[in-house]
């Protein structure tokens, strides 16, 4: 699939989400922007899509994760490829540990 226009990924994750609960887009936190933010069951969660494919990417952290599931501070950070978006409603509803 070819991407014609910058922000085309993050709509096109945006839509394939509103499958699975209520979908948010570009919302202003304390911290800047989200991408998305996604809300099932009462229970919200901040999604940052990356094309990795068209930019580098670079996550500093204090500890080296081990893994696509790790712990920063109290919060659980997953990462997911696009083909992996229908765990998400497993993830946010504590099906998948």
């Amino acid at each position: 699939m070819l991407l014609k226009k910058r922000g085309s990924i993050e709509g096109e994750i945006a839509e394939i989400l509103s499958g699975y609960g209520r979908v948010n887009r570009l919302v202003k936190t304390e911290r800047g922007f989200a991408d998305i933010i996604f809300e099932r069951k009462d229970k919200k969660v901040i999604i940052e899509v990356k094309d990795y494919k068209n930019k580098e990417i670079s996550l500093v952290c204090h500890n080296k994760p081990k893994k696509d599931r790790f712990l920063i501070g109290k919060n659980t950070i997953f990462i997911l490829e696009k083909e992996e978006l229908n765990k998400i409603p497993d993830l946010i509803d504590g099906s998948v540990v």
